[in-house]
């Protein structure tokens, strides 16, 4: 009979952050323990302790690797909105013939719904997202022994950004509580910024048979 599994995101997390030939081993020791009794908590401090520690030396011997790796991911929606972003909105026709569709039958509530959930931007956001994935991939396959740093700084220099305007959407909403407006930009960036950028990211970062160049 199997004991009770670690928090599910944890070991998630643990397998695809943390770096080192000692990664798989590490990874079991923890479960082992937390098989033995330890907590969820005690669980999490590990795996947050590990990723942050592997982080940090993964920093100081790959810090030209690093850089790149953040500069790419500022300028990544620059790059999107200046050269993909005007290609993309050819697939948002869906968006005008939803609304037309809906003012023809007098869905007058639905169509505020849509307009409230921000579905103008579902197209482009996808597209984002899936650009995000390529990005992740494409950086995992040529540096697999530094995978998880790459992970987490290209995870990070896209989430930072975000906050910003996560922010001044929640301050809004504040202000104006009683306006369902604020509360779905707060969720329309609650989602993008802390759901669908990580997933994308991590799932293109997934591990895989990886294509190292000579040299590398």
């Amino acid at each position: 009979m199997r004991g009770p599994q670690p928090p599910a995101l944890a070991t998630w997390l643990l397998t695809r952050l943390a770096c080192g030939e000692k990664r798989e081993s590490l990874t079991g020791d923890l479960v082992e323990q937390y098989h033995r009794g330890r907590s969820s908590a005690w669980f999490w401090r590990q795996t947050v302790s590990v990723v942050a520690l592997d982080t940090g030396v993964q920093l100081w011997t790959n810090k030209w690797l690093a850089i790149g790796v953040v500069a790419l991911g500022l300028f990544l929606p620059y790059a999107y909105m200046d050269a993909v972003r005007p290609r993309v909105r050819v697939l948002d026709a869906w968006y005008p013939l939803l609304i037309n569709w809906l003012l023809k039958k007098e869905l007058d509530g639905v169509r505020h719904l849509v307009y409230r959930l921000h579905l103008m931007a579902l197209t482009s956001t996808i597209m984002y997202c899936a650009l995000l994935a390529a990005v992740a991939r494409i950086m995992t396959t040529l540096r697999p022994r530094q995978r998880g740093l790459v992970l987490a700084l290209f995870l990070v220099s896209q989430v930072a950004p975000c906050m910003t305007y996560l922010s001044l959407a929640v301050v809004d909403w504040v202000r104006d509580p009683g306006n369902p407006i604020w509360f779905f930009n707060v969720l329309w960036f609650s989602i993008f910024t802390f759901i669908g950028i990580p997933a994308a990211i991590m799932w293109g970062g997934t591990r895989h048979r990886p294509i190292t160049p000579a040299g590398w």
